[in-house]
């Protein structure tokens, strides 16, 4: 209402200056009257407001004991769940992000690609890993929404068994694969979306953020094991589209089975065809996001 008075005000003048009169006003007063109009109406106009982030980064230098630095997995291990998180370098990168991160506390471990050799963010890194830092502790690091914690994985001194096992490792040890399929919205667009996949034998879960109008994902990193998986829209935790027996059957509406499909994933391979497509299950069927 405020900015429609200034702006029929800024009308008025410019239509009175037209008028008759026994003396026209001055076109640089116009000009002034106007500006000075425009410049109101931008002041009362609210500010845009972005919404607020609900993951946060752990981001640091890395190094290796050699000539140069290998391809690293980088990798946060949840303090208080079975969930992680990887990042893959390439061959001599100093530096690295790991992002989406869920705000919690982490221990932060950077792997080779074929072993279990790592190097950690432990005590003896602020310690300044001289010999007399014998403390090779991973330290927990705190991740809050929104923010960065910079820490480096530069303890390359520890015992094998100061750290977790690396579960990057190839198809014999386990290994990581993917989960690839189509994404839908039962509307004009698709929303960005977290695609959650949630371990059906344990606590763990993991989770990417796909973009606006996407139609499709391949979530990267997944230790080998089932998983079932649900996509919600962006700012929702309890309505979500997921892989159900329902999309098997078509999604037609003599399809009324939307109990989520467990889905498989091997060591370097991807598991495709995992359409997170069923946005039609009553409310409780699947779990609530653990995404903020």
């Amino acid at each position: 209402m405020r900015k429609f008075f200034i702006f029929s005000l800024a009308a008025a003048l410019l239509l009175a200056a037209c008028g008759g009169g026994e003396e026209a006003a001055n076109p640089d007063d116009i000009a002034t009257i106007v500006a000075a109009t425009l410049e109101a109406a931008e002041a009362a106009a609210p500010a845009a407001t972005e919404p607020s982030a609900t993951t946060g980064t752990i981001a640091g230098q890395l190094s290796y004991p050699s000539e140069g630095i290998p391809p690293l997995n980088v990798v946060a291990f949840d303090v208080n769940s079975d969930a992680w998180f990887m990042v893959a370098t390439q061959q001599n990168q100093q530096s690295f992000e790991l992002e989406n991160l869920p705000p919690g506390s982490y221990y932060l471990v950077a792997y080779t690609t074929d072993s279990n050799y790592g190097g950690g963010y432990t005590a003896a890194v602020p310690c300044g890993l001289t010999a007399d830092c014998t403390d090779h502790q991973l330290l927990p690091l705190i991740v809050n929404a929104g923010e960065t914690t910079e820490a480096d994985p530069a303890d390359w001194y520890a015992a094998e068994e100061d750290f977790p096992a690396n579960l990057t490792l190839p198809e014999e040890e386990g290994g990581v694969g993917s989960i690839a399929g189509a994404l839908a919205y039962p509307s004009e667009s698709i929303p960005p979306m977290n695609v959650v996949a949630y371990d059906v034998n344990s606590s763990a879960w993991f989770y990417i953020i796909t973009q606006q109008n996407q139609q499709s994902y391949q979530f990267d990193g997944l230790p080998a094991g089932t998983y079932y998986v649900v996509a919600y829209p962006t700012g929702q935790t309890e309505y979500g589209g997921g892989y159900t027996a329902a999309v098997l059957c078509g999604l037609s509406v003599d399809c009324t089975d939307h109990s989520l499909l467990p889905v498989q994933v091997k060591g370097s391979q991807v598991t495709e065809d995992v359409d997170l497509t069923d946005f039609y299950a009553d409310p409780g069927t699947f779990p609530v996001s653990p995404v903020q």
